[in-house]
């Protein structure tokens, strides 16, 4: 028991040193950005050129959230809903100078105080990428029975590893740990969302049923993620919902061709650049820039900024 103990704590202790590295690297790196204007010059760019900053999050805190409002604002920024992106898309009004549009993936609990609240005070458009199940069901996100997993030791696949194996197997070893691992909801309820929707701020798309790695599925099991997520979506709400968000990023020319079929008309990726009148030509993989939580603000600046996109660390 006290080998195990041990090798939990230096488990834990190089994932800390990892990340405190990994962070602070990061932060010298976009503290010499914007020190040397490089951040100001893409700022300058975005407000003055064709670029449209496109900026999502998951899970932020109410303080990160309201800081990169507060920064993007200070700076000449407005920001645009994705019904608006849709007609710049067709065309039906010009391209805009230092817009932003903002996004937010999964619909964590938290996104109602956090972001939905804030966003209605000020009076500022969103757009939520919805995972079904953990909405309408109340299921945790798969990915929590994992990391529930790891700390207590149970399997010893990193996520990571699970991300690139075939989703069968994935949900094969999920349904194991549930056996174990007793989780509540993670989610937005139904009616909250439904509340938010009145106040006219938020726009909602689909993040697929369940949030597995599309490209790890099946063709019948890709098309029915895509598809019942739009139509359950719409019969909730009473609303059209015309975006989708790859989960983890991950998509092929399959999961094009399947969205075109369901009937969407954006989606969505995880490249880190602006969106472009050039971005349209290829509009199921419309670009975003995510704001991670947990690191130093210089480096959102830049993530936001698109300073990051060529500076990865």
């Amino acid at each position: 028991m006290q080998i195990w103990k041990r090798i939990h704590l230096q488990l834990l202790y190089n994932i800390i040193m990892v990340y405190t590295i990994r962070n602070f690297a990061a932060f010298l790196l976009s503290l010499w950005y914007i020190i040397t204007g490089k951040v100001r010059r893409s700022v300058n760019r975005a407000l003055k050129g064709d670029y449209i900053l496109s900026v999502y999050f998951h899970n932020p805190d109410k303080k990160l959230f309201v800081s990169c409002l507060k920064w993007l604002s200070h700076r000449g920024f407005h920001f645009i809903s994705l019904n608006d992106l849709n007609k710049i898309r067709t065309g039906l009004v010009p391209f805009p100078k230092g817009a932003v549009l903002l996004t937010v993936d999964d619909g964590w609990k938290s996104n109602k105080s956090n972001i939905i609240e804030v966003v209605k005070r000020l009076n500022i458009p969103i757009t939520i990428f919805l995972t079904v199940d953990p909405v309408v069901n109340g299921a945790p996100f798969w990915w929590s029975y994992i990391k529930s997993a790891r700390e207590k030791g149970l399997i010893p696949f990193s996520l990571a590893q699970l991300k690139e194996m075939e989703h069968a197997r994935v949900q094969d070893i999920i349904n194991t740990l549930k056996n174990t691992i007793v989780l509540g909801r993670e989610a937005m309820t139904e009616d909250q969302i439904l509340e938010a929707l009145s106040d006219g701020q938020l726009t909602i798309g689909s993040h697929t049923i369940s949030h597995p790695i599309l490209t790890n599925c099946t063709d019948d099991h890709v098309y029915n993620e895509m598809y019942e997520s739009k139509e359950r979506l719409e019969n909730l709400f009473n609303i059209p919902v015309i975006s989708f968000a790859y989960p983890n990023g991950a998509y092929s020319t399959r999961e094009v061709e399947f969205l075109k079929k369901a009937g969407y008309t954006m989606a969505f990726t995880t490249e880190l650049k602006p969106i472009t009148p050039d971005s349209f030509e290829n509009q199921y993989e419309l670009p975003r820039m995510e704001v991670l939580e947990h690191v130093s603000f210089p480096e959102t600046i830049c993530r936001m900024s698109g300073v990051w996109q060529t500076s990865k660390v």
